[in-house]
């Protein structure tokens, strides 16, 4: 582990996570948008299967 990432590790309480370089603000910003592009990323798909089931259904 690189020292200023031991650092960041030993400053921050259990349980949180950081981002080297930026602040608390910043990571907690970061995680958010990951958040919600993966939330987009999985209502995308299940409307892609719904509708591959779907013409799969009526093909049938």
């Amino acid at each position: 582990m690189r020292p200023d990432a031991a650092t960041a590790a030993a400053a921050s309480p259990p349980g949180t996570a950081t981002v080297i370089g930026h602040s608390p603000y910043e990571t907690a910003h970061f995680l958010l948008r990951r958040q919600a592009a993966m939330e987009k990323a999985r209502v995308q798909y299940a409307e892609t299967y719904r509708v591959r089931h779907f013409e799969a259904h009526e093909a049938a």
